[in-house]
Parts: structure tokens; sequence; C-alpha cells
């Protein structure tokens, strides 16, 4: 299964089912602790619908000693490691960072497990201030995708033409071409 399709399929469609309850937290909350909450929900619906388990926070295959946020294993064998960041408050504006310190981490891996395995990192923000906005508007600029429910949502995000508090999917894999 190609990251695209579980993109497309099953994480942005979870992602709007739950974004009114992402919003409420944020403006509820003040420093973070909902990532695990994130983690879960995708965890059980993505193994549900992908017929497969999940497991949490452990040590990647590979022998880097890295630990990874979600691993999804399908019973047609797939395996899927993803790396989540979620933004803490309408205050945080570290979300893009953690989210390239993940990608660094996934560059990192043998290159033979990353052939061998579906390994993405994703982060959710609702770009709810100008230092978040800057900071994902580099990622995009070096080949991040945002994915968004409104349209031309990555055209609008570069061009400065995009109203806050928009819930937004950020997504990298190290084989995907293009969007």
């Amino acid at each position: 299964m190609r990251s695209g399709q579980i993109r497309n399929r099953y994480v942005q469609p979870i992602l709007l089912k739950l974004s009114d309850k992402i919003t409420d937290i944020l403006v509820s909350i003040q420093n973070g602790g909902w990532e695990v909450w994130l983690q879960m929900d995708l965890a059980l619906e993505l193994s549900s619908r992908l017929n497969g388990k999940f497991h949490r926070e452990r040590l990647y295959e590979d022998g880097s000693g890295g630990i990874y946020n979600l691993h999804i294993e399908t019973d047609r064998g797939a395996t899927i490691y993803l790396e989540l960041k979620a933004q803490k408050s309408q205050d945080d504006d570290t979300t893009a960072n953690r989210m390239l310190n993940d990608i660094q981490k996934i560059k990192q891996l043998d290159q033979d497990f990353k052939t061998k395995n579906l390994v993405v990192s994703m982060a959710v923000s609702r770009l709810t201030n100008q230092t978040e906005f800057a900071n994902f508007k580099l990622l995009v600029r070096e080949g991040i995708h945002a994915y968004s429910e409104r349209k031309q949502f990555q055209q609008r995000l570069m061009a400065n033409e995009l109203r806050p508090n928009t819930l937004t999917l950020f997504w990298f894999d190290p084989h995907e071409k293009e969007s």
C-alpha cells in the first residue's frame, strides 16, 4: 500500500471527522497532552480499517535506536511506521520544528528498512499563530505536502491567502515524489 493511499483514503477522512473535536481541544488546553489521544484515535481507526494491529512508542527495528510514535501491521503484510506531531495549544509554534526533527530521524533510518516499510511523518496544526504559519510554510517550500478540507490549500498557503485556524495535515514520505 502506498503512502498517498493511506493518507487520502484513511488519515484525511479520520482527521476531518475529528476536526471539531481537535478545535475544541486546542481552544481549551494550554500545554499539550492530546498528541497521545490523537495517536490512539488514529491507531484504532487505521488498525480497524486496515485489519491490523498497532504498537506505540517502540524502537525502530533497523538498529538506529530511534523510537517511533505508531506502528501498524496489516493482515496483508503491509507495515506502516508513523511519526506524529500535534500542535500543543493555540500559542504553540513548535509543531513544524518538531516535525522537522522527525523527518531527520526518518532520513537517518537504514535505507533497506525504509524500502521494505512505509515510514512517514505527519503533523496536525490549526495554524493559529504567525510563527507556526511561517515555519510550516518553509517546510512546504522544502517539499512537505500540506492538506486541508479547503480547496487549493497548498497554493493558498504559499500565497499568504489563508485564514488562520485551518485544520491542516502536513505529510512527509521519503519515497513520495509528488502529492
